[in-house]
């Protein structure tokens, strides 16, 4: 037979999409198109759209920002020809979700998903079989999953990366849901209703996963004794029985996967005397006194055997431990240093601990000082359900404003760097103005320019808007003698904001309006003014050019000068100007 070449749009369609729907998300957007049309159109059918996995390419983006450097985004944009300022996570999810046509059957959303994502995928995608939610959708939008339920009478698996109230979600699954079979709640409280709620409401579940709940042994009983079709069931390191309770194996021994390696009867010690005063009120949090006894012990607060011959914790140097512990971050000085042994738990509480405080939730636009940076899957969600959960705090009792007033007075107003959430009210802003009065640097969305003048030693200043500026320059001319740094992002710098950088910090030396909005003549102005310059960044700015001669020029002087993807083109329209800058929808909140 004569062998000959196989043209692309010869092979059949139906195998194209058969093998193009196991390729992932990735692959069918921004390789496969671009091979030839035949495999641009078999992209196309709905078949290769019924899985879809956000996480897998979505795993850098927050709320509202998006992370510049983010690989898939930058391609994305440029094989699509979308301009990066204007892209938004909800139109690209809307994008990918309606190449489903409605048969999508299983579906995992990123942390950055928005209610009007997760409202559009309920409307559009009826015969879901399979759902994923992480913890930030089910912190922030816990009612609305419990609400829209129903309209996936299809599903049979729901796994969420965030405890929830189990009887408000299993009643509208029995309700809606007949096919329901596997739930998978990470860290969930599981009390005696809950039990008997999964046990009256899904009682024909097969797969049920509660790892790292906080479950009393008799409410598992119940749900082993209930549910009796059961295959698979994990609740390895939970906290409320023992992982060697032969009552629990023995009613578990017909469970084909039962796994509860880890699990203990208590933690280290009882944090409901720890935490009993706790409430919404501005005192709501009290360090503790530490009580327990010396040992070895799991970061997570599980006992471990006592290996012989060990070094005991307290025979080292507190004062190195505080050296180390400086500089773990604030997750691991909250939910893991304190539970090893007493000694631990002591340095942890030294105020030179707690020198940088980045919280979660905040501008992340921004070189962090700190090694412990908060990874963007489960970042807000899961870190408040295990400080709750490790702390024993009812969900309606918690107080962001509390909690930040906690980790604030730890620092015993030794802060020198801070990161605030994004969700940060005026009363903790107040707080840390009056707590931490040796500020140095500051990271926050937006600026309260009236307490400029507690930080006297404010050197940094980190903007995640332009809003404000001049009143803000004004008061850091005249309070802050040392200030050398300035970073905005999403600025607009029209005339008056580039002569109040000339006029009122004239001495700065660090400078970053990167992707802002800044015509020419006012860069000249920030140029020929701001003589002490060493590193100024406008690059992918919109109002100049990168290649312009005379910029060039006028920069020669700065060591690092850095302007290139900038262009003089520019938009006026208002809705995308708005697009460009989300923060201007936001402002202040109270808890």
């Amino acid at each position: 037979m004569e062998n000959r070449l196989v043209r692309w749009e010869e092979l059949d369609m139906d195998c194209l999409a058969s093998v193009f729907e196991k390729v992932g998300m990735e692959s069918l957007l921004l390789n496969i198109p671009f091979v030839c049309k035949s495999w641009y159109k078999a992209s196309l059918s709905p078949c290769c759209w019924l899985s879809l996995d956000f996480t897998e390419i979505l795993t850098k983006y927050h709320y509202t920002w998006i992370e510049s450097d983010d690989r898939f985004v930058k391609r994305f944009v440029d094989e699509y020809r979308i301009d990066e300022m204007r892209f938004s996570v909800t139109g690209f999810m809307k994008f990918v979700i309606h190449r489903s046509k409605g048969r999508a059957t299983f579906l995992r959303l990123p942390g950055c998903c928005t209610l009007e994502a997760y409202k559009y995928v309920a409307d559009v995608c009826p015969g879901l079989k399979a759902l994923s939610l992480p913890s930030e959708v089910v912190f922030l939008q816990h009612n609305m999953i419990i609400e829209l339920i129903e309209k996936w009478e299809n599903l049979e698996s729901l796994s969420l990366k965030s405890r929830i109230n189990i009887p408000e979600l299993l009643s509208p699954i029995s309700l809606h849901c007949k096919n329901f079979r596997c739930l998978d709640i990470h860290g969930a409280s599981v009390g005696e209703d809950a039990a008997l709620s999964i046990v009256k409401l899904v009682p024909n579940i097969q797969h049920l996963s509660l790892r790292g709940a906080r479950i009393h042994r008799g409410s598992l009983i119940t749900i082993l004794r209930g549910c009796k079709k059961l295959v698979c069931l994990d609740v390895s390191g939970c906290i409320g029985f023992d992982e060697e309770d032969e009552e629990i194996s023995k009613l578990a021994s017909h469970i084909t996967n039962f796994s509860c390696q880890g699990s203990r009867r208590r933690l280290y010690y009882d944090y409901d005397s720890v935490f009993e005063d706790y409430s919404d009120s501005d005192d709501g949090y009290y360090d503790d006194e530490y009580a327990g006894s010396d040992g070895d012990y799991h970061s997570d607060g599980f006992y471990k055997t006592q290996m012989e011959n060990e070094r005991r914790w307290e025979d080292l140097n507190v004062d190195c431990l505080v050296n180390v512990f400086g500089r773990v971050g604030m997750q691991s000085l909250l939910l893991d240093v304190p539970f090893v042994c007493k000694s631990w738990y002591t340095a942890s509480l030294s105020p030179s601990c707690w020198e940088c405080l980045i919280f979660p939730g905040g501008f992340d636009g921004f070189d962090l000082p700190t090694h412990d940076l908060w990874s963007s899957e489960g970042e807000l969600g899961t870190f408040m359900d295990r400080f709750r959960c490790i702390y024993r705090i009812d969900e309606d009792r918690f107080s962001v404003t509390a909690f930040l007033k906690l980790v604030v007075n730890r620092s015993r107003g030794q802060a020198t760097v801070v990161r605030l959430p994004g969700f940060c009210s005026l009363e903790a802003m107040k707080y840390v103005a009056d707590v931490c009065p040796r500020l140095k640097a500051l990271y926050i969305d937006k600026m309260i320019a009236e307490l400029i003048g507690k930080w006297k030693d404010l050197e940094e200043l980190f903007l995640g808007s332009s809003i404000g500026i001049e009143k803000t320059l004004s008061e850091i001319g005249i309070h802050c003698k040392k200030f050398w740094r300035l970073h905005v992002g999403n600025a607009y710098i029209c005339n008056d904001e580039a002569l109040a950088i000339v006029k009122l910090v004239p001495n700065i030396k660090h400078l970053s309006l990167r992707r802002a909005d800044i015509e020419r003549d006012n860069l000249v102005t920030i140029l020929q003014g701001c003589k002490e310059l060493v590193a100024l960044d406008v690059s992918d700015c919109r109002g100049f050019d990168e290649g312009d001669d005379e910029i060039y020029k006028l920069a020669s002087h700065i060591t690092n000068f850095r302007c290139e993807g900038s262009s003089s083109k520019y938009s006026s329209d208002s809705d995308d100007n708005l697009d460009r800058n989300p923060v201007y929808f936001f402002g202040y909140e109270s808890d």
